[in-house]
């Protein structure tokens, strides 16, 4: 499980900052060796939280297995994401 914690900063007219946004995010995933064991597929579930909004996504991504194999990786996600205003 992880989760993270975003903000944004936003310069107003006069110049001053002000915190415009906040975002908690949550992830829950599971990975399971596929294709010969030299890949994980992972089935995962994602939740966001704004001041204005939320969102939820699923997915599933799939990685190599092995330390030495290239820095490449699939996904696919479907995301439904609701306004407050």
């Amino acid at each position: 499980m992880e989760g993270t914690q975003t903000h944004a900063l936003a310069l107003g007219p006069d110049g001053t900052g002000s915190e415009t946004t906040s975002r908690r995010a949550m992830e829950a995933a599971y990975g399971f060796l596929a294709f010969g064991r030299r890949f994980t597929g992972s089935p995962h579930v994602d939740f966001g939280l704004s001041a204005g909004a939320r969102d939820c996504s699923v997915g599933w991504r799939l990685t190599p297995e092995a330390a030495t194999a290239p820095d490449l990786s699939f996904g696919i996600r479907a995301t439904r994401r609701e306004s407050g205003t």
